[in-house]
This record gives structure tokens, sequence and C-alpha cells, in this order.
């Protein structure tokens, strides 16, 4: 019986402690007004994920997109991330005058969700990519931009000469 208890205290013991050690990792999501101003104090571009609470494709690159371990420690490394309902209603202070999300999204010319748009710290729009992606295509994506290869090269180009995995 001793042994029993021993056997069990060993298989629980390191279930508990991983439990207790934190919840798992995620992506970094900040109000739109203060990503906007920690991308320019930290000179990183912003991600913007535009989704819909109505979009299955959202719902499924929120959970598995943005869900996988890599694209979390990739985006929190070189981004600051903003998520933006398109029909939103939540107001945020955009350079100095009041917005909120829907107004936000139709500046950006949203009109399919998830959308994904990549912004210079300094506010000028890089890049919106529309539809949802798997973790390894949006990977990709994510060095091109967080790199900064876009000031280099066309997207095709990046894709022949990364590095192969």
């Amino acid at each position: 019986m001793k042994r029993f208890l021993i056997i069990i205290m060993s298989l629980l013991i390191p279930v508990m402690v991983h439990a207790e050690s934190g919840k798992r990792e995620e992506v970094r999501w900040l109000p739109l007004d203060k990503a906007l101003k920690e991308a320019k104090k930290d000179s990183k571009p912003v991600l913007i994920d535009f989704y819909a609470e109505w979009c299955g494709y959202c719902r499924k690159m929120k959970h598995e997109t943005y869900g996988d371990k890599v694209v979390i420690e990739k985006v929190n490394k070189l981004f600051k991330a903003v998520s933006i309902d398109i029909e939103g209603e939540k107001e945020f202070m955009v350079d100095g005058k009041i917005i909120s999300e829907s107004q936000f999204a139709e500046g950006f010319n949203v009109t399919a969700t998830p959308t994904t748009w990549f912004v210079k710290p300094n506010g000028d729009m890089i890049k919106g990519v529309p539809g949802y992606m798997e973790p390894e295509e949006f990977l990709d994506i994510l060095n091109y931009i967080g790199e900064g290869w876009y000031e280099k090269m066309g997207i095709a180009e990046y894709l022949k000469k990364r590095p192969k995995k």
C-alpha cells in the first residue's frame, strides 16, 4: 500500500507543479491606443487582427494559429498585437480622435474576416493579408514583416530565399 501511494504521488506531483506554474503562454493583445504608443516607443510594427464574432474562420485562427506556441513567441517578440472586432463599438483615442473598432476597420477597408494588417511603428500601413492562415504559413508572413524583409524584397522573392526548415 505504501508503495502504491508513493507511485501515485510521484505521478501527481509533476502534474500539480505544472498546473501551478501558471497558465499557457498567449499572444499579448493590447488595446489599440496602447499598441500604437508602444509601437512608436519600441520601434516595433503593429499586427492588427480584424475579426467578427460570427466568423468561424476567425475563431479557428484565434484558436489554432494564434494558439500555436511558435506563433505566440514570434508575435510577442516582433510585434505589438491588437485584435479588432469589425462590428465592435469599443472606442479608442487615435491621433487625438475618438474612434470605434468598426470605424477603425472601415479605415482599413476590411470587408472580409479574418484579415490581418501590419502597420509600421509610425502608423503607415505595410500590408493587409485576408483570410485564414495555418501557423506555418502565418510564420512566414510574421518573419517577412517582423524582420523587415518587406522593405528589401517582395514576398515571393523572400519565400524563395528564406532559410528552409
